[in-house]
């Protein structure tokens, strides 16, 4: 059996595999990262979505943008943005916003946006 592991043709087999495993892996966590980021990407276009609408639709500045920026960036489920974004679209105040970023997510609210037509 030494004999085998010292032969040439053991080691470039060998040699080989391991390359090939590791082109593989890094193809794969090349692949997942792409993935990553993309779903990152997706959730922080939300957010600034969530906030934009706050900014435009009832003057949100300063240290209150800020404060809302910061609990907004903190969620990480990318249904709740959506259903923030739906909240500060539909909100009539920032006070009616807040409340609904207070609410606890129920099954109703923290799962998939569902929109009624009328």
């Amino acid at each position: 059996m030494a004999t085998l592991r010292e032969s040439p043709w053991y080691q470039q087999i060998i040699s080989e595999g391991i390359q090939i495993g590791r082109k593989e892996g890094w193809r794969e966590g090349r692949l997942e990262g792409q993935r990553e980021g993309r779903k990152e990407g997706w959730k922080e276009g939300l957010a600034e979505a969530v906030l934009q609408m706050l900014r435009v639709k009832f003057g949100v500045r300063g240290q209150e943008y800020d404060m809302l920026s910061a609990r907004i960036q903190r969620v990480k489920d990318p249904n709740v943005l959506r259903r923030l974004l739906v909240d500060a679209l539909v909100a009539e105040s920032l006070e009616a916003f807040l409340a609904a970023l207070d609410a606890p997510a129920s099954p109703g609210r923290g799962g998939q946006v569902s929109y009624s037509t009328p």
